[in-house]
């Protein structure tokens, strides 16, 4: 029987209750990339800059006045939030393309090394870490205690967040490379981890009961992180959209409009997501998958949108940070980059961060 649990300007950056809060990837358990109601519709400004070693692939994390993140140098790093400063770093040998999960006193990701890891967020020490057998870029969710993690060795791992025992791994048939959603908030569904594999399947998995709910196949390898919103999973695969039912896994709609190349986000009835060949962002209509409107950048676009306050903002491989009104995709600003943009925003109630592909962590004002 299942269980169902009920560059440098020093700046003061407040927290609001209208923004999400940032301490896992995709803005919380659920992936659903929205961020809040933070207004991000003017120009935001610099405030300061972080250089990296090597490119950066994945979001920050936000919490507690810090940000983390890690860099294809092998390295994660402490950040001032206000600054920019370093408190600290800690160096794994390997890439990290995981955005982080935080917990009250501890930071956990993955590392290209094949290990998970937890750190003391106050100084960087190593509290302990977990080896898989093959790489890690599945971004971890903290949930109860439990750092829940997929690894390119096929496997789903649960762990105790305190200490890094395992207490369950469920093996697919294929790397699981992209990170597991929960739809924690919706009772009916909180027991379920949605995660993809690249075997093609899409599961849902009860974290409680350690089995499989629902499997879809998909037929071609699947590598996106699903977002969970209104009793529906939304994931890319193999360069289509999936729209599925959360309870029983029946597939409510596929786009095929264009090779989808970036997770989607999901707000209002619509469902953001990038593409590659098409070189833009599409909005979707959630109950059919109907294309609402096409944004063209000026390269693929690999980073994940996110939403917040009525705009959706995501980054391009022709080196643009773009906004767009999300009822009509027109234009709200954009921002050019040396190099281009794969990572997804964050966005704070003062200020929006983004890695690039130079190695930098840019972090700006909004006004």
């Amino acid at each position: 029987m299942k269980r169902i649990l009920p560059f440098l300007v020093l700046v003061l950056l407040v927290t609001s209750c209208s923004v999400v809060p940032r301490q896992s990837y995709r803005g919380g358990p659920a992936r659903s990339g929205y961020l809040g109601e933070a207004d991000i519709t003017s120009l935001p400004q610099p405030l300061w800059r972080f250089q990296t070693d090597d490119a950066i692939f994945a979001a920050p994390a936000i919490a507690d006045g810090r940000v983390f993140l890690g860099s294809s140098d092998g390295f994660f790093y402490c950040l001032d939030e206000a600054t920019g400063e370093l408190l600290w770093n800690f160096y794994t040998l390997d890439e990290i393309t995981t955005t982080p999960a935080v917990g009250s006193d501890m930071v956990f990701f993955g590392s290209w090394n094949g290990f998970i890891y937890a750190l003391d967020a106050a100084t960087g020490e190593q509290i302990w870490r977990f080896r898989t057998d093959f790489l890690v870029d599945s971004s971890p969710l903290l949930l109860d205690g439990v750092i829940y993690s997929g690894s390119d060795d096929g496997n789903l791992y649960a762990l105790n967040a305190a200490t890094g025992a395992e207490l369950w791994r469920f093996a697919a048939g294929d790397a699981i490379t992209a990170s597991p959603a929960c739809a924690a908030d919706y009772p009916a569904l909180a027991h379920l981890l949605v995660f993809g594999s690249v075997d093609g399947h899409i599961y849902a998995y009860d974290r409680f009961e350690q089995e499989i709910v629902w499997s879809h196949d998909t037929g071609a390898p699947v590598t996106g992180t699903p977002a969970i919103v209104d009793e529906a999973v939304y994931c890319k695969g193999a360069g289509q959209l999936y729209a599925i039912n959360a309870t029983t896994g029946e597939e409510l709609w596929r786009s095929e409009a264009d090779f989808f190349s970036a997770n989607p986000a999901v707000s209002d009835g619509l469902v953001f997501c990038g593409s590659y060949d098409g070189a833009s962002l599409l909005a979707l209509d959630t109950l059919d998958g109907e294309v609402r409107w096409q944004f063209q950048t000026g390269g693929s676009v690999f980073s994940d949108p996110v939403i917040s306050g009525g705009t959706v903002c995501f980054g391009g491989k022709d080196g643009f940070l773009y906004a767009l009104r999300t009822a009509d995709g027109e234009p709200v600003w954009r921002i050019p980059f040396e190099g281009g943009l794969e990572a997804s925003p964050v966005i704070t109630a003062n200020a929006l961060l983004i890695g690039g592909l130079d190695g930098a962590l840019y972090c700006y004002r909004l006004r």
